[in-house]
């Protein structure tokens, strides 16, 4: 599993209650390809935009097909009530890393579907590893779990759609609650990083936890978080919670 895998994110505008979430990891190609399974929560039509994105809020740049066809950049869909729709995103040669985000039309928001959304990576026709991720909620203080070690690590990456820069409070707990280390970093867009790349010496072996503050961002902050198990290739969602104090 390569390092790009969690150069993602996501993150974008919230505009009226149409959007709901983002889903902030999306690898496509060189050996990943997306399942998305759409379920409508709703007695009623239903119709939603999947809608791919990359970086600082721009627009997915390079081809990948949805079930064979070629892709435009959103996915447009309805849903009879409580009807359900799959889709298989795959990409070409090279690996391409972006976010998704979902939007409904009145008079539902993306609040009235759910996402089974994951990826698999595969190599010389085998399946190496299977990885699904929930719906990152965009909050300006979030913590999650971390370690470190011969055969472990943690990656986080985050993201909003926004033109704006602010600072981010990264603060690193020890199994103590003891501050190991603490950075005040500007948000500049997509950032994908493992805890000892973006840390400064954190120990060999180490278990703990981060903790994210971003009072400044316009809407919270997007999050996610990966444990990544390098004695066999497995990555793991752990998702951050938010918290109030």
């Amino acid at each position: 599993m390569r390092k790009a895998t969690l150069s993602l994110l996501l993150w974008v505008v919230v505009c009226g209650s149409l959007h709901a979430g983002d889903y902030p990891q999306l690898p496509l190609g060189a050996g990943y390809e997306v399942t998305i399974i759409v379920t409508s929560r709703v007695s009623g039509t239903f119709n939603g935009t999947l809608l791919l994105r990359q970086g600082h809020n721009e627009a997915w740049s390079t081809p990948y097909w949805v079930n064979g066809q070629p892709g435009t950049g959103s996915i447009n869909f309805t849903l009879p009530p409580h009807g359900t729709v799959k889709y298989v995103l795959t990409g070409g040669a090279k690996l391409h890393v972006g976010y998704l985000t979902t939007w409904g039309s009145d008079p539902y928001s993306a609040d009235a579907i759910h996402l089974a959304f994951f990826y698999n990576y595969s190599s010389g026709g085998h399946l190496v590893d299977s990885t699904g991720i929930p719906m990152s909620n965009l909050q300006s203080k979030q913590i999650f779990p971390v370690e470190r070690s011969a055969t472990v690590n943690t990656g986080f990456a985050w993201a909003i759609d926004t033109g704006d820069s602010f600072p981010v409070t990264a603060t690193l707990y020890n199994t103590a609650g003891e501050q190991v280390q603490q950075k005040v970093v500007t948000f500049q867009g997509h950032t994908a990083i493992f805890i000892n790349e973006f840390f400064d010496n954190v120990p060999a072996s180490f278990v703990g936890q981060v903790r994210l503050e971003a009072p400044g961002a316009p809407w919270g902050l997007g999050v996610a978080v990966l444990r990544l198990d390098l004695t066999s290739l497995q990555l793991t969602s752990t998702p951050p919670i938010y918290v109030t104090e």
